[in-house]
């Protein structure tokens, strides 16, 4: 199995990101990227925060264009939840026009990744070339889903709270396949299991760079899963979530040939590809997930290696009625260790 990563601008102080794509170049099958400045379903790239956002801009799409001469396939991301007034507007398909053609003709870009059908519309009219993508925060989970957009979407990335309901990947393959779609999977998202929070937490990541130039209301944390989590007695939720651990992943090969990993804000990126290449990880599990929780909890952490093995087959088969069962909790307090005890344990 091979794996698409995220690309993400590291600055001049530390490793570029196309010499990890390098190192693991055998076991990546794309590298997807947003625009410098360019909403998506991450903080802007570039953003007004960097000293010359113009040189930082250069430096990325730079880096960019390496990876892409190497070989490595590039997918684009316009998957914003929201793009304003302009959403369906000539403007904005006019920019898309623009930009698909002056990107393909410095990149090697083979697909783009969207949220929007308008865009995915204007994407396959101008160059179809180019697959068309679901983007995995479209929640799509049926083949019902994926029907309505067939007109536009040559691939859909399967809901994430599907990742462990091996049954639906099955029904939902089984369509793509007798259709001429793709489907694809996203195993190291840290989202909540079926957020109630998703929509304002996506639209918020859309403006975020007008939300920040504004007066508001002080939050001890950025977005309300982490209030959540934060609590003593949902802790044990983290476990409920859809995420596939790295010693898992093997057992979605007769679906998928390759993985999404994302790894655009990720502190390690090196170190969430390395586990997964490895398929197997000693350290702490929030790490390596997108967000990671790592510094919600700086005295403990979530000891992967005292999962059990029987894990995968049970969140599997489980109803997911989380309120009425307590497996995960006891998974929790099992494997949720002070740092002293993780370094007790490993050496």
């Amino acid at each position: 199995m091979r794996f698409a990563v995220g690309y993400q601008f590291r600055g001049e102080d530390k490793e570029p990101f196309a010499s990890i794509v390098e190192d693991y170049r055998g076991n990546i099958s794309e590298v997807y990227f947003a625009l410098p400045g360019h909403a998506s379903g991450r903080s802007p790239v570039c953003g007004p925060a960097a000293s010359d956002f113009q040189t930082s801009a250069a430096a990325m799409l730079d880096e960019l264009k390496a990876i892409s001469e190497t070989g490595i396939p590039l997918t684009l991301l316009m998957n914003a939840a929201c793009y304003g007034d302009e959403a369906i507007s000539d403007a904005f398909a006019d920019r898309i026009r623009g930009m698909l053609d002056g990107l393909c003709g410095r990149l090697h870009i083979t697909a783009v990744t969207t949220t929007s059908p308008f865009v995915a519309g204007i994407v396959k009219a101008h160059a179809g070339g180019l697959e068309t993508r679901a983007s995995v925060n479209m929640r799509i989970g049926s083949v019902a889903g994926m029907e309505y957009l067939a007109y536009c979407f040559d691939g859909y990335y399967l809901k994430r709270e599907h990742n462990r309901d091996l049954a639906q990947i099955e029904v939902m393959k089984h369509w793509c396949d007798e259709h001429g779609k793709k489907l694809y999977l996203l195993a190291n998202s840290g989202c909540l299991r079926e957020c109630s929070a998703q929509t304002f937490h996506d639209n918020l990541v859309a403006h975020e760079t007008g939300v920040k130039g504004l007066p508001a209301q002080p939050r001890k944390f950025p977005v309300p899963c982490w209030d959540f989590l934060s609590k003593r007695e949902n802790s044990h939720r983290f476990l409920c979530n859809s995420w596939i651990r790295p010693e898992n992943v093997h057992h979605y090969e007769r679906w998928f040939t390759d993985v999404k990993l994302a790894t655009r804000c990720n502190p390690s990126p090196r170190m969430v590809i390395d586990a997964y290449v490895r398929g197997k990880f000693r350290g702490n599990l929030l790490d390596i997930l997108e967000p990671n929780y790592s510094s919600l909890y700086p005295q403990s952490v979530l000891d992967n290696t005292l999962i059990p093995d029987d894990w995968f087959d049970r969140v599997c088969a489980c109803d997911k009625n989380c309120h009425r069962c307590g497996y995960c909790a006891e998974i929790w307090n099992r494997a949720f260790v002070s740092v002293e005890q993780e370094k007790f344990f490993h050496h």
